[in-house]
């Protein structure tokens, strides 16, 4: 009897040394797999993102071509224009500024019983008039 005994208790501790080593092995192996879950999907959306990165880029090439296209026939045409441009200067006309004369303006004193608003406005007028 005390050898079913010592035998049934091997095969308990047997069982329960498995079940514990299992257990560690399962709980390491699925950190490891949540880490390469991660990896996968971070690999995936940077594949994703390159691959619309890359049909951006051919997009802008292909603009970029019909552009330069634009550009070369735009040149071709005005080389072939018949009427050639002035070789003269181009002369502005200049302006002259108007300038009240100083008689016209308003005294230059400052008045400190006037209301804030006129005071302002006179400064207002003031500067509108300095030259630049």
């Amino acid at each position: 009897m005390a050898l079913i005994l010592e035998g049934d208790v091997v095969d308990k501790s047997l069982d329960l040394i498995a079940t514990t080593v299992t257990r560690k092995v399962t709980a390491a192996l699925t950190d490891v797999l949540a880490g390469l879950t991660a990896s996968q999907t971070f690999l995936e959306a940077s594949a994703t993102q390159q691959a619309n990165t890359i049909l951006d880029l051919k997009d802008i090439a292909t603009r970029c071509k019909s552009n330069t296209n634009n550009l070369s026939d735009i040149t071709t045409k005005l080389s072939t224009l018949s009427t050639p441009l002035p070789s003269d200067p181009v002369t502005w006309p200049s302006l002259t500024s108007h300038r009240p004369s100083q008689s016209s303006l308003p005294p230059n004193t400052f008045n400190p019983t006037l209301p804030t608003p006129t005071t302002r406005l006179r400064q207002a007028f003031y500067y509108q008039l300095e030259p630049y």
